[in-house]
């Protein structure tokens, strides 16, 4: 009994559609192989699957093929340039819309016209999405507190480096100094405070004036 004629369209099954890629790409690699041995061909073959991944065979040297195409003579490249940036330009825009679409989803926009599935899938992305960012808010307080607690070991080391070197006499007029220095501060702030205290509110002003 022969094999039924298959039908012209993309496979939808995932797994079918895999093993029918891989059956005919080796096939296709053994038609090129037999093409070079028998006619004493330069045969170059290049298959991109689905997955964007490469498959490539050549009997000679791929690059001294591709080199040969370009020189060619009847070939129109600036056309097959324009062809595959135009497909490309389909493809980024359809991605773009894509994501776009997804961004107002997780926005909570246009939400009204998804289905239970997909509001189910949303909202687990966005469950992900918030441990993700509580872990990596996680992390950058404990380098932060990491960082801090550096510092202050480094600047008692320092302090303690200071106080074996430097007089008794030199560290006690010092620390007098920065006890005047923090008391005049405190001084200056709390004579700022009762100044502007005393000053009316604008808002009152601005009535009184009306």
């Amino acid at each position: 009994m022969g094999r039924g004629k298959i039908e012209m369209k993309k496979i939808e099954n995932t797994n079918n559609r895999q093993v029918t890629f891989s059956k005919r790409r080796n096939g296709l690699m053994k038609k090129a192989q037999e093409l070079a041995v028998l006619c004493d061909a330069e045969v170059g073959l290049i298959i991109f699957s689905s997955t964007g991944k490469l498959f490539q065979y050549c009997n000679t040297s791929m690059s001294q093929v591709l080199e040969k195409y370009h020189k060619s003579p009847g070939v129109d490249h600036w056309d097959i340039e324009l062809q595959i940036m135009g497909q490309e330009l389909i493809k980024e825009r359809r991605e773009n819309e894509k994501l776009r679409s997804k961004l107002r989803y997780m926005m909570g926009e246009d939400i009204g016209e998804l289905k239970i599935a997909q509001l189910e899938k949303l909202e687990h992305d966005l469950e992900s999405a918030l441990r993700l960012v509580r872990r990596k808010k996680d992390h950058a307080w404990d380098y932060q507190r990491t960082i801090l607690l550096k510092k202050v070991k480094l600047q008692y080391a320092l302090h303690e480096q200071m106080s074996r070197q430097l007089p008794m006499e030199v560290l006690a007029k010092a620390e007098e100094e920065a006890r005047q220095i923090l008391a005049s501060t405190a001084e200056e702030e709390a004579r700022q405070n009762m100044t502007f205290s005393f000053l009316p509110n604008a808002s009152t002003q601005y009535a009184r004036i009306a």
